[in-house]
């Protein structure tokens, strides 16, 4: 193994919250950062008074030379954000793509701002598992539904501007033996 150059080394580190732990997927677009948390430490009682409740947080982190800032935080309905996709709309819009429930549920949020730092995030859609079908495309002539992703990202090919969700997984599949995956949606924000 080779080490790395002396320069190379953690410059700053910084709790980006108190009431939740366990960080799951991030994406970045520019200076920002959205982190997604799987685990609140706090626990809620159900409105029926029927037991604990926990809610996901994905949080905006404005990266800079002198340090980190949450700029923003989302908390969701979900028990726990296991990953976040995120990124800039071509008009300088953003757009926030919000995992829940193991990744059965994507939540799409559209900034009603250009400014990352007070995006103003409105619900525009949701996909459940069962709701949406892809081409699959190890075996093009078999179809497969929505499944559960270890991570997502959103994608823009710089040729046409086109956005795409891509959600990458291991091998849960019969048949597909030791291959990861990965499954790309075309995005039409109409």
């Amino acid at each position: 193994a080779v080490a790395p150059p002396d320069r190379d080394r953690i410059v700053q580190t910084h709790r980006l919250t108190e009431a939740y732990r366990h960080p799951g997927g991030m994406q970045a677009a520019g200076r920002y950062l959205a982190v997604a948390f799987e685990e609140s430490q706090g626990e809620e009682l159900h409105e029926d008074g029927g037991g604990p409740e926990r809610h996901g947080l994905v949080g905006g982190v404005r990266l800079a030379p002198g340090g980190m800032q949450v700029v923003w935080e989302v908390v969701t309905e979900h028990r726990g954000v296991p990953c976040v996709a995120f990124g800039r709309l071509e008009g300088g819009r953003f757009l926030l793509v919000i995992a829940g429930q193991g990744t059965q549920s994507l939540s799409f949020h559209l900034s009603r701002t250009r400014d990352p730092a007070r995006p103003e995030w409105q619900r525009i859609a949701t996909w459940e598992a069962g709701d949406v079908e892809t081409d699959f495309l190890v075996q093009p002539s078999e179809r497969t539904v929505w499944r559960r992703y270890q991570t997502i990202q959103l994608v823009t090919v710089c040729r046409d501007g086109q956005l795409y969700l891509a959600g990458l997984g291991g091998p849960r599949l019969p048949g597909l033996g030791e291959r990861d995956w990965v499954d790309l949606y075309r995005l039409d924000l109409t």
